[in-house]
């Protein structure tokens, strides 16, 4: 999962930049690409600005089996990756003073 959140990363910058914000039909292209490179049948994005959510959308196929479509409601296993998004919200938390913790008192 890193290298995927990585390269979504790199992807989204290089070829977008980091001041302008992207459009949606830019966001497709962007999955449809990743969808590519990484050879997966489908995935679903959600883009949240400001606390609203400003774009979700599935593109593919939950399963090259049943063929049925992926939407933004589809769930997908992320195997032990939660750990590291749960680390990364709770040190989020910590910096914004909102988690006290004894290595990093407030």
């Amino acid at each position: 999962m890193k290298p995927l959140l990585l390269t979504l990363f790199l992807l989204i910058t290089t070829t977008f930049g980091f001041t302008q914000g992207l459009t949606g039909a830019q966001i497709d292209e962007l999955a449809q690409r990743t969808m590519q490179a990484f050879n997966v049948p489908g995935i679903a994005v959600g883009v949240v600005k400001d606390g609203k959510v400003v774009h979700a959308a599935g593109y593919g196929v939950r399963s090259l089996n049943s063929r049925e479509k992926t939407d933004m409601h589809t769930r997908f296993g992320i195997a032990s990756n939660t750990k590291a998004f749960t680390a990364a919200a709770l040190g989020l938390l910590v910096d914004e003073k909102k988690l006290n913790h004894p290595l990093f008192p407030i």
